[in-house]
This record gives structure tokens, C-alpha cells and sequence, in this order.
């Protein structure tokens, strides 16, 4: 195996937002409505919106009368309800559909880029993606693109760098739109601490922003590292390496494993998940289904397949919904 030595801080992942601007409340339903709990599991906003999105950046999309807009931590209305869709804030721009189209708005509701495209996500590194007629491109926050929608597939900038996918194959382009590591990847995933997993025919490896090997390429499956750890699958038995290549927890897991967020990670078996702790301990066994959430501040929102709720590191539940609950992912 390739060794390539990084030193950098793992108590965060690089793309987790600034916990000290963070807004601590989280989603829940109640009789068919959505507000907002603390950490403890007390409701601060009453229960009144029809659906309800996370905060993001100290705002977030609540849905009423069919239209969407935002509030802040005290329930106060910021944005009014003129929207048919939203996303959450990020680089203090958000997506919003209207009439059909999708633009970027800023904290106050102005409008800054028209509504003009088909989809639109979220800003990273001053860059968003966009969609036109199937095909994705890229948009800067002053409105101007800086790629073209020709992308099948296209990914969140990180590193200076986004995966994208055209014609079967993949490889990452700059923020000015040019192909700085060629699209030759059976299959790939993006950038984190300058490390990105790619596939070249049956194996995976690592690579760096220049697109040398950093890590060789010796994996049955390889995943994105996250706090310095990235899952990797070796001879059918999953395990963690860190940045530099060396194995971090053994690989004698026959369960796939997940990212880690705060020191925890999902583990699977076909149909259900539980988590285990940055030791390799499985300390919250199976039980919940459907696409994991990591845990952010403490709390993870899991589902089983009677009701949805947040749970501690422990697997206590601090707030659970009624029977059958309709769960916002």
C-alpha cells in the first residue's frame, strides 16, 4: 500500500459547519405539524407548518399554505412564504424554486441570481451546482457560470476541486471549469482532506488534488474519509484507514460501514443500521432503516419502521414521533 503523509486536526470534518453559529434545534412532527425541539427534547416552536427543514446559517424552511419561506430560532417569520421550494442556507445564499425555475436568495429574500434553472443546490466554496434539460453545470455567486450544464452527473466543490461524470466516467474539474484530473474513473468520490477515493476497474485507491496516488490501489471498496477516517472493504471485510494509509481499525467487519461524524459511523446489514464508535465498538446495535444522518451536536435523527426520532450516543431516544410519523430527510 502507497503511503502518503498528512498531518492535520481530526476533531472536525472540513466541510461541518461552525459550531459556534450553529442554531441547536432540530425538526419534529406533532399531530401532523412541524416545530422545532432544543437538544433536550423541550419544543421552543410550536408545532404549526405543514413540513420543516433543518437551520442552516441561523434560518430555516418552513412550509405553510402550500408556500415555503424562513424562520429564525425564535420563530419569527424572516422570508415570507412566497417559495414552491427551498433549500437551506450555505454561504448565506439558498436555492429556492418559483414558478417552476430555480434562483439563489440571500438572508434578506432578495432575489440574487434570477430564477432561471430546472434544479439548483447549494453553495460550496463560492460555487453551486445548477441543472438544465438533465445535465448539470456550475454557477458562481455573482451569477456567472463558470461551467456549462454537460455533466450526467455533478458534486458539491470541495478542495478547490468537484467530481463530475459525462459519458460513463468520471474526474474532477476547477472553479474555473476546466478539467484539472482527466474523466478515466469507472467511479469516484470527492474530495476530502485533499484525498479523494477513485475506481479503476475492479479496485479502488486513493488519489491527491493533482490526481497522483496516494494510497494504492488495494481496495474491494474504498468510501470518503471523514474526521481523518475513510471505510475501506478488503478481501470482504470492512475496516477504517486514516489519511496516510495505514489501517486504523481492523478490517473484520462483514458489515459495511458509513462515515464517521463526531466520533460515530453507521454500520449496516441489508436491511438495517446501528453505529460504532471511533474504537470499532458497536455501541447502538441494529435497528433503524433507511440513508443514515450523522450526528450533529450530540443527536442523530434515525427511523424504524414504526416511528422516527433523535437519539444520544447511547441509543436513548430524546424525542420519538407518534406511530407511523412522517419522517423529513
Amino acid at each position: 500500500m502507497g503511503i502518503f503523509f498528512i498531518i492535520v486536526s481530526c476533531t472536525k470534518n472540513p466541510v461541518d459547519p461552525d459550531d459556534s453559529v450553529a442554531v441547536l434545534l432540530y425538526p419534529i412532527e406533532v399531530g401532523g405539524m412541524w416545530g422545532y425541539m432544543n437538544m433536550a427534547g423541550d419544543t421552543v416552536i410550536t408545532p404549526e407548518y405543514d413540513s420543516a427543514l433543518d437551520f442552516s446559517e441561523k434560518l430555516a424552511g418552513v412550509l405553510s399554505g402550500g408556500k415555503w419561506g424562513y424562520i429564525d430560532s425564535s420563530g419569527t417569520l424572516i422570508i415570507d412564504f412566497v417559495y414552491d421550494a427551498v433549500l437551506g442556507f450555505s454561504e448565506s445564499l439558498a436555492a429556492a424554486k418559483k414558478s417552476g425555475l430555480w434562483g439563489f436568495i440571500d438572508k434578506s429574500g432578495a432575489v440574487k441570481i434570477q430564477f432561471q434553472f430546472d434544479s439548483a443546490r447549494g453553495f460550496f466554496e463560492d460555487v453551486a451546482r445548477f441543472e438544465e434539460s438533465d445535465t448539470w453545470g456550475y454557477i458562481n455567486s455573482l451569477g456567472a457560470i463558470v461551467a456549462n450544464a454537460v455533466y450526467d452527473e455533478a458534486y458539491d466543490f470541495s478542495n478547490g476541486l468537484a467530481l463530475v461524470k459525462q459519458q460513463g466516467k468520471y474526474g474532477y474539474i476547477n472553479k474555473l471549469g476546466a478539467v484539472k484530473i482527466s474523466l478515466h474513473y469507472d467511479d469516484a468520490k470527492s474530495f476530502s482532506y485533499e484525498l479523494a477515493a477513485v475506481k479503476v476497474a475492479d479496485r479502488w485507491g486513493y488519489i491527491d488534488t493533482d490526481g497522483k496516488t496516494a494510497v494504492a490501489f488495494s481496495f474491494d471498496e474504498a468510501g470518503r474519509h471523514a474526521e481523518c477516517m475513510a471505510a475501506v472493504k478488503i478481501n470482504d471485510k470492512w475496516g477504517y484507514i486514516n489519511l496516510n494509509g495505514a489501517i486504523h481499525i481492523d478490517t473484520i467487519f462483514t458489515d459495511k460501514l458509513g462515515e464517521f461524524h463526531e466520533q460515530m459511523a453507521p454500520f449496516f446489514d441489508d436491511t438495517l443500521y446501528g453505529f460504532i464508535n471511533s474504537f470499532g465498538e458497536k455501541v447502538i446495535g441494529y435497528q433503524f432503516v433507511g440513508e443514515p444522518e450523522g450526528f450533529n451536536n450530540d443527536l442523530a435523527r434515525v427511523r424504524t419502521p414504526g416511528y422516527w426520532g433523535y437519539i444520544d450516543k447511547t441509543g436513548a431516544y430524546i424525542w420519538k414521533s407518534g406511530a407511523n410519523g412522517r419522517f423529513q430527510n
